[in-house]
């Protein structure tokens, strides 16, 4: 009598064919999926920075057209050129007085300069550039902000761009 157990000897039968024939076609899906998830991530990534760059124009650009329409400064219209009111301490938003215009000064923050401000009356009266800068900028931006110059309806045009 025979006392050894059975042993079952290896074969490389048409199982393992098919077994390892899955796994690659598996593996290759997988690194297929993992290089357009690369693919997208980098795009995604570019387009996150030129965004970046774009809403700190936005944001500079908006701050001065704010600073300007709702502010007082005697030294730098731009960053203040509204009317004081004396009987309750405190500016008129968005009413401006056409005397501080001329005491307008350039504007240039951690890479963020103002190229142009003007306005113009919205019954053609008015119309002044009351800053112009010369450099030039591939990236600008123009936020338009109404106001009251003398009394008179007015558009305020305000171009920031970024200093290259």
């Amino acid at each position: 009598m025979n006392t050894t157990p059975n042993k079952k000897t290896f074969c490389a039968g048409t199982k393992g064919m098919i077994f390892s024939f899955d796994a690659m076609i598996a593996f290759i899906i997988m690194l297929f999926m993992i290089s357009v998830f690369a693919l997208t991530l980098g795009n995604y990534s570019t387009q996150v920075l030129a965004q970046e760059q774009n809403f700190f124009l936005e944001e500079k650009t908006i701050f001065v057209a704010d600073a300007f329409v709702k502010n007082y400064n005697s030294d730098n219209a731009l960053l203040g050129g509204c009317i004081i009111d004396l009987d309750k301490k405190r500016v008129k938003s968005n009413e401006i007085s056409s005397a501080l215009l001329n005491n307008t000064k350039q504007i240039e923050i951690e890479g963020f300069f103002v190229k142009e401000a003007k306005i113009k009356s919205l019954d053609k009266t008015i119309s002044k550039i009351f800053l112009s800068d010369n450099r030039e900028s591939e990236q600008c931006i123009a936020i338009k902000r109404f106001v009251l110059i003398d009394g008179k309806k007015a558009l305020v045009l305000i171009t920031g761009c970024l200093i290259e």
